[in-house]
């Protein structure tokens, strides 16, 4: 049956149903921690360490100058 020849209250349960479906799917999703799935991804990477690193000394500079 085309949607255009249904009456307002066919209409609206049809969205009723098809709301509850999708109420359904979202609350059966596990909800994904993102930063939980790269927590000590780059433990022990010197490369990582030195980036920090390098960082640390940019924003001390700026500081610096900024003080000055």
């Amino acid at each position: 049956m085309a949607v255009t020849s249904l009456t307002l209250e066919g209409r609206v349960e049809i969205l009723e149903k098809e709301f509850t479906a999708f109420k359904s799917r979202l609350s059966s999703k596990p909800q994904r921690v993102w930063w939980q799935e790269i927590v000590g991804r780059f433990e022990n990477d010197p490369v990582f360490d030195e980036i920090v690193a390098l960082g640390q000394a940019i924003r001390e500079k700026e500081r610096a100058d900024a003080e000055s």
